[in-house]
């Protein structure tokens, strides 16, 4: 993994099996033939990483290294924290 090459420590990796599911149902024509119907479906997958003691630079580097392979139509969101002792 790239956070070992970097030498980032890392935390907790928590990934759910199950996706979360959005279906929608639309009737294919407008005004006649109610029983033909079409459904699309979204399907989202989370996956949450820790990682701990990270500097500013190696940060930015780890976070677009990633951004950069992920495939097409995945999106990710970061939130970083900051603890002050």
């Amino acid at each position: 993994m790239a956070a070992n090459e970097l030498s980032i420590e890392m935390g907790k990796c928590l990934i759910p099996r199950k996706a979360h599911h959005d279906r929608l149902t639309l009737l294919r024509s407008i005004h006649v033939n109610k029983k033909c119907r079409v459904q699309y479906e979204t399907r989202t997958y989370f996956g949450y990483m820790q990682f701990y003691k990270l500097t500013g630079s190696t940060s930015d580097t780890f976070l677009e290294y990633i951004q950069r392979n992920l495939p097409e139509g995945v999106s990710m969101i970061v939130t970083k924290v900051c603890i002050i002792f």
